[in-house]
Formats: C-alpha cells, structure tokens, sequence
C-alpha cells in the first residue's frame, strides 16, 4: 500500500508528550516492516515538523527526525512547486479550514492517484477523494 502522511503523524512519533504518539509510532513502525510500501509527504511537511520539534524536545532528537524524513529510502519528499501549477490552489479554495500544506498533500495525492492518508487532522475528513487513516 501506498499512502501520505501528515506532519502530525511524525511530530507524534518525535515528540512523545504529545497526542496519539502511540499510533504514529505503530504507522512508522508497519513502514519500517514494509507493511506500508511507500509514503508520500511534500516539503512543507519536512520544514512544519523539524521547526516544530526544534522548539520541543533536544536538537538530537530533531536530528534523527531529520535524518529520517531526509534519507528514509521509501519516504518519498516532493517539492510543492510542482503541484501549484495542478491543482492547489482549488484544493485551497475549495477546504478553507486545511492549510496550504494539507492542500498540497491533497494536489498530491490526486496527481499521483493516492486517496489514502494518514493523519491526525479531521479537517481531511470533509474531503470525499481521501481516505483518513489513523491506523
């Protein structure tokens, strides 16, 4: 299975003060046994969880974050500026209560034909086209 996943998905599974740490951990960890093949994030949710991270817990743990979000080899990062020219901006439009990065995830997701998604976010929930995992 291929999926995306959210921000809030790998700041749970760093920061584990925070919500639904366990579940993260359990989605990352069914990654690393390659019972999910490969996940798609964009850019954006690279720089919304390191920046995040660096204001909660050590810059060690931050680094092992970075270090797999950066060189994980079936974590898939795709730059948004190639998705504000198919799409974005309706997504943006269209779900005024997700953020510019949730819609670049969506653009993403229809570009490549992902309708899976792992994420923390009910906001995903109004959205027909994705599926929302927790799980």
């Amino acid at each position: 299975m291929n999926a995306l996943i959210d921000s809030n998905v790998f700041i749970a599974a760093w920061h584990p003060k925070g919500q639904k740490s366990d579940l993260s951990i359990s989605i990352l960890d069914r990654f690393d046994k390659r019972e999910i093949q490969c996940l798609f994030t964009t850019n954006d949710v690279v720089v919304e969880v390191i920046n995040f991270l660096l204001r909660k817990v050590s810059f060690s743990e931050v680094w092992k974050a970075f270090q797999f979000l950066t060189k994980a080899e079936r974590l898939k990062v795709i730059f948004v500026d190639s998705y504000r020219e198919i799409g974005l901006d309706r997504f943006f439009e269209k779900f005024q209560s997700l953020s510019l990065t949730d819609s670049s995830l969506l653009a993403m997701g229809q570009e490549k034909g992902i309708n899976a998604l792992y994420s923390f976010d009910p906001g995903f929930d109004k959205v027909k086209e994705i599926m929302r995992l927790e799980q």
